[in-house]
This record gives structure tokens, C-alpha cells and sequence, in this order.
């Protein structure tokens, strides 16, 4: 069994076990669970536990009497409001492959809803023969001991000097459930903010990547949010990327954390800095409005024709009818729609967009298509982008492999190479320099 299967199957299965409603389903998740912990080289009882009880779109993965029992013959703790994690339950939802199943019977499935009749109706089936997998650069350290982390990384900024290389060994080699315990164990053994000592103790590119790495996933992308709407002028690259990029159930806890750290909603800001079909697309994204739950075939042949005759087929473009089906269909329909476009034009939707588009719209368009179609391919064309040409838009760089290391990361690098021919540690070795390199390696991993 590889490392990732170790650390992911057993709950992808799990989760399919969740969603059949089995009078054994219990029993079998508790297994899981037992399995799971207790398999070398996999996560701590505590680390598991952390993680397969984390709030999904369609529900969580125990309910209470089953938290209860678990933790209660584990002797270990509940896990903390708000952890966050990737759980296979949502990827089933939004990762399964582009192209028709090798397994016979098997459709592609974008909602809670279908996956529901999927995995009851094929039980015949091995999950893990057509569920890609979801392959993370960083995870949990072996052995860890928060107490010394923290006391390391003291020693590290106390006095004269600042000690990088310790700090970039102990952040990056740690998973972000790891560096939250180092937070409060440092906070509670000298009575300090770390995340304010970091900032205080580096600079530049390298700065930016340990402090990214050291707040919460969600909470570091309401951050960077709120640095793309900061001040004059308005990143709508930024925007794009993280706001057209999400499920409704991870945009719902984005929106919620967002809300919850600032004074003006993400709604009311998205209002004030962006505007036109742009600004209604960014708003239908964080107001959840993609049907994830339906799915007519038959409606896309109509669909498809509609876009053709918004576009193509008429001298200008017709705007609204792009940003309606766009915003509002989900994942399944829309691909549906993608085949039907290419059988009446000859060409792909994204050809076509790139004809009739321009600008930040036609960006926006385009981002949604491609993560449709495969969000680690979406993610290493805007890596490449990042680095091609003069200069290097480290922002970029920076934001999709902090944000994407304990997700997909593995995924990217596998369709960098891919799409380029060179692997993408290599190219991020060609563009950094000195501790940011470094830091960013890390988390990249080996080629």
C-alpha cells in the first residue's frame, strides 16, 4: 500500500460507506477508523480522528453518539471547531475524472445527491478503480513534539540573528494540523504570538511563505482576499483564482470565515471593487448559486446551442448568456454541455471563449471551464504563468502551493510535467532564490 493510499483510501472508502446508509454502516466506519489509526506509517489516532470528523457539505463523518463512542474507547479528544481538511466525501463530489469510467455503469457524478445512487448501486465496483487520487505534497511529521518545536523556533529568533533554516525545517516539514498545536504550545510556554515573531524576525517572499503556511487554510485565503481588494487598485487575477475555483461547500466556509475576520462582507466588497458581468459571476460564486444537485442530459444539447448562438453564431457576444449558464450550472451538466458545444461548432467551448472574450472576463470564463474540467490542471497552467517571461509573480506562486500542499499539490505536479515538459520543482528552482527557494522546495517536494 502506497503512502498516500495509507493516508486517504481507507477514507474515500469510508465515505462511500457514509453514503449508503447501511444499517452495518457504523460498524464498518468505526473499522475504518480503528484501521486507519493503527496502520504504520499513517496518521495518529488523534490526527484521523481530526480529520475524518471534519464538516462536509453533506453532513460529517460520525455523528455525535458515534464521536462520542470513537473518542470516548480511543481516549483522545474531540476535534476543534473549525479544523479544517480535505475530506475524500468532497472530492468524490468535485475531483471524479473528466473522462467517461473504465468501469462499466460507473457515470460521472458532481453531487452528494448522485453520489448517493452511485455507490448504492455499485457495490459490485472497487472505489478506488475510478476515484483519482488526491495526492498532497506535505503531511504529518512522525514523531512530533509540539513542546520542542516551539521551544526550537524561540531559539531561532531570540537574541542577535534569526535561525532560517531552522524555521523553514520545522514549518515546512510539519502539516498545518501540526504547526496550529506548535502555535498555541508556543503561545502558552512564553507567552507570545509566533506568527507575529516570524513576521517580525523575516522579510520579502520568504516571510510570506512560513506566515501562509502558519495560518489555517481557510483563514489564509480570506487573507489573501483581502489583500487582492486592499488599497488602490484591485487584483482580479487573484479573485479569480480563489473565487472561481470552489465547491459550494468550500465556498460557504470561506465566505463565513471571511465574514467573521473583517467589517465589510466578502459580498458588500466584491460589490465596491469589481463591477459588469465580472462582478456577477464573482458574486453568483460566493452566493453558492451552482446547482450541484442536478443533472438533464438532455437539457445540454439546448444549453450548448445557446452559447453557440451568444457567441459564434452572432456578430459581437452576448455576455449575460455565458455568465448565467456558467455561474449557475454545476460540474456534471456543464461538462455534458462542453461535449455538446464541441459537436455543433467543431471546436471547444475554450476556443471558442478565447475568440469572443477578452480581458478579466474572458479570464474568469476560461477559469471556470478548466477546473471543471480538471482543477490540477487549472492550477499548473497558472504556476507556469506565474513563472514564464520576465520577472515572477510570486504572489501567485506562493498562494497556490501553500494553499494546495496538504490537497492536491502531487496532482499538479504530475500535469506540469505533463503540460511542460519539466517538472515543476525544476522551474521553481530556475525563478527563486535563497531561503524562498528553499522554502518553497519544501513544499513542493521531491521531482
Amino acid at each position: 500500500m502506497s503512502e498516500f493510499e495509507a493516508k486517504v483510501s481507507p477514507g474515500t472508502k469510508h465515505a462511500a460507506a457514509s453514503m449508503r446508509g447501511d444499517d452495518s454502516v457504523v460498524e464498518e466506519k468505526v473499522r475504518f477508523f480503528e484501521k486507519l489509526a493503527s496502520s504504520p506509517g499513517t496518521y495518529s489516532k488523534q490526527s484521523a480522528f481530526h480529520s475524518y470528523t471534519t464538516r462536509t457539505t453533506g453532513g460529517e463523518w460520525f455523528t455525535k453518539s458515534e464521536t462520542t463512542r470513537i473518542s470516548t474507547s480511543n481516549n483522545i479528544s474531540s476535534p476543534p471547531v473549525g479544523f479544517e481538511a480535505y475530506t475524500a466525501k468532497e472530492n468524490i463530489i468535485q475531483e471524479l475524472p473528466v473522462e467517461p469510467s473504465p468501469v462499466a455503469h460507473v457515470p460521472i457524478v458532481s453531487s452528494a445527491k448522485h453520489a448517493n445512487n452511485l455507490f448504492s448501486q455499485s457495490a459490485r465496483t472497487n472505489l478506488q478503480e475510478y476515484l483519482p487520487q488526491l495526492l498532497p505534497t506535505v503531511f504529518d511529521a512522525p514523531n512530533f513534539d509540539p513542546i520542542a518545536d516551539a521551544q526550537a523556533l524561540r531559539k531561532a529568533m531570540k537574541g542577535w540573528g534569526t535561525d532560517e533554516a531552522t524555521i523553514l525545517d520545522i514549518i515546512t516539514k510539519r502539516s498545518n494540523r501540526q504547526r496550529q498545536e506548535i502555535y498555541q504550545a508556543f503561545k502558552k510556554e512564553f507567552g507570545r504570538d509566533l506568527i507575529s515573531d516570524l513576521k517580525k524576525e523575516l522579510g520579502g517572499d520568504f516571510e510570506d511563505v512560513i506566515v501562509g503556511l502558519m495560518m489555517q487554510p481557510i483563514e489564509y485565503e480570506a487573507t489573501e482576499l483581502r489583500k487582492a481588494m486592499k488599497g488602490a487598485g484591485t487584483d482580479e487575477k487573484a479573485l479569480i483564482e480563489i473565487l472561481l475555483t470552489k465547491t459550494n461547500g468550500e465556498m460557504q466556509r470561506l465566505v463565513d470565515c471571511y465574514n467573521s475576520l473583517y467589517e465589510t462582507t466578502l459580498d458588500d466588497r466584491i460589490r465596491s471593487e469589481t463591477s459588469g458581468d465580472l462582478q456577477r459571476l464573482l458574486i453568483l460564486a460566493v452566493s453558492c448559486a451552482r446547482d450541484e444537485h442536478s443533472f438533464n442530459p438532455e437539457k445540454a444539447h439546448e444549453q450548448a446551442m445557446s452559447l453557440y448562438n451568444a457567441g459564434e453564431k452572432k456578430l459581437g457576444t452576448d455576455e449575460e448568456t455565458f455568465v448565467i449558464l456558467l455561474g449557475h450550472a454545476g460540474r456534471q451538466q456543464l461538462l455534458a454541455v462542453f461535449e455538446e458545444y464541441k459537436a455543433i461548432s467543431g471546436i471547444t467551448l475554450e476556443q471558442a471563449v478565447k475568440s469572443e472574450f477578452s480581458g478579466d472576463l474572458h479570464k474568469a470564463i476560461l477559469t471556470i471551464i478548466q477546473c471543471m474540467q480538471s482543477r490540477p490542471r487549472y492550477y499548473a497552467k497558472r504556476l507556469h504563468k506565474a513563472m514564464e517571461g520576465l520577472g515572477t509573480d510570486d504572489d501567485t506562486l506562493i498562494r497556490i502551493l501553500v494553499s494546495r500542499s496538504e490537497i492536491d499539490l502531487g496532482n499538479i505536479k504530475k500535469e506540469y510535467e505533463t503540460l511542460y515538459g519539466c517538472t515543476l520543482l525544476s522551474a521553481i528552482k530556475g525563478e527563486t532564490s535563497g531561503d524562498y527557494k528553499k522554502a518553497l522546495c519544501a513544499i513542493v517536494g521531491s521531482a
